[in-house]
């Protein structure tokens, strides 16, 4: 339009400005599925973290910033998200050397 904001090639919305998006134009997100069997009984096992801002339960996760691959964001929001161990640093280093495991070929799938 005349004052440099995209425009919706379907027409109106109703909505104005961005809406919930945090910027004009792509939003994309990264959201790892971190799942597991549990050794003792075989039920499945997803990571899952509680929101600070709601308290709602969701996978950990986040926007890919500006230049930054989705595997790059997927393993940065993994670490934030579930490895906020700063109270405990054995388990800060546990997490670090299982997620080093984790990302070290990019996808991996265990079955």
């Amino acid at each position: 339009d005349g004052s440099g904001r995209p425009l919706n090639p379907r027409g109106r919305t109703g909505l104005s400005d961005r809406g919930l998006l945090g910027k004009w134009g792509p939003n994309h997100a990264a959201d790892p599925i971190v799942t597991r069997r549990d050794p003792r009984t075989g039920r499945l096992q997803v990571v899952a973290i509680r929101r600070k801002d709601t308290g709602a339960w969701a996978l950990p996760g986040g926007m890919v910033d500006p230049g930054e691959s989705v595997s790059q964001t997927v393993r940065r929001e993994f670490e934030e998200e579930a490895g906020n161990l700063s109270h405990d640093p054995e388990k800060a280093e546990r997490f670090r050397t299982l997620t080093e495991e984790l990302f070290a070929g990019g996808v991996v799938v265990y079955r």
